[in-house]
C-alpha cells in the first residue's frame, strides 16, 4: 500500500510539472487559437457606421441606390394589341398563308431567278409599304410622312427603311410577335391583315404575273 500511494503522489507531482512546462503551455495556447472562430471581414463603411461617422445623406444615397436598381430589374411591360377571337384567326391564317407560299418550291424558283419579288402593296394615309420575296426572306419597304417642318419653309418629311419581317411569318409565335410592334408600318400591316383573307392562290398567281395585290386600311 505504501508502495501505491507513493507511486500515485510521484505521478500527480509530474501531471503539475507537465501543466507548468513552458512547451505545453505553448502547446496548450496553439491548441487553443485553432479553435477560435476568426472574425469576418469587416469593411471600413461598417466600422464607421456602427460608430455613427456616416453621414445621413450617405444613408439615404444608398437607400435610393438600391432602390433603384431594383427598379432597373423589373421587367418592362409589353404592350399587346387588343384584337377578337375572329380577327386573330384571321391573322394567323394570313401569315401562315404568305409563309407557305414563300416556302412552295414554285415561288422559291421564281425569287432564286428574280432575287426580288413583290407582292403585296398596301396604302394607308401617311403609310406606303410593300412586302416583297427575297433570298433571305420576307422583305418590307415602307414609307412614312412625317408631316411638314416649319423650320424647313415647310418641307414635307418622309422616313424610308427597309426590314426582314421573316419572324413576324412563323406560324409558332409571329402572330403574337407582331401585335406587340411599335413599328408604325407593322402596325398598318396588322391592320390590312385582321381585315382582309389572303388567298394562297391569289399570292402565288401575283408572284407568277409579277404583279402586286393592292390593298388599303380604312
Amino acid at each position: 500500500m505504501g508502495e501505491a500511494k507513493r507511486t500515485q503522489q510521484k505521478m500527480v507531482a509530474m501531471g503539475s510539472l507537465r501543466l507548468t512546462h513552458p512547451a505545453y503551455q505553448l502547446y496548450l495556447f496553439k491548441k487553443g487559437k485553432k479553435m477560435v472562430k476568426a472574425p469576418g471581414k469587416t469593411s471600413g463603411r461598417d466600422v464607421k457606421r456602427k460608430k455613427g461617422i456616416i453621414s445621413k445623406k450617405a444613408v439615404v444615397r444608398e437607400v435610393v441606390a438600391k432602390v433603384a436598381g431594383k427598379k432597373d430589374q423589373r421587367p418592362s411591360e409589353v404592350q399587346v394589341r387588343k384584337v377578337s377571337d375572329v380577327e386573330l384567326a384571321r391573322l394567323k391564317k394570313n401569315l401562315q398563308t404568305v409563309w407557305d407560299a414563300y416556302c412552295s418550291p414554285e415561288t422559291r424558283e421564281t425569287v432564286s431567278r428574280k432575287k426580288h419579288v413583290s407582292f403585296l402593296a398596301v396604302q394607308c394615309g401617311a403609310v406606303c409599304l410593300n412586302l416583297s420575296l427575297v433570298d433571305k426572306g420576307i422583305l418590307m419597304e415602307y414609307e412614312l410622312d412625317l408631316g411638314s417642318k416649319q423650320e424647313l419653309a415647310g418641307a414635307q418629311i418622309y422616313k424610308q427603311d427597309t426590314m426582314l419581317v421573316n419572324r413576324y411569318f412563323t406560324p409558332e409565335s409571329g402572330a403574337e410577335e407582331i401585335l406587340k410592334t411599335t413599328n408604325v408600318a407593322l402596325q398598318t400591316l396588322v391592320d390590312i391583315l385582321v381585315n382582309n383573307d389572303l388567298s394562297d392562290a391569289g399570292i402565288r398567281n401575283a408572284i407568277a404575273r409579277g404583279e402586286q395585290i393592292q390593298l388599303s386600311a380604312a
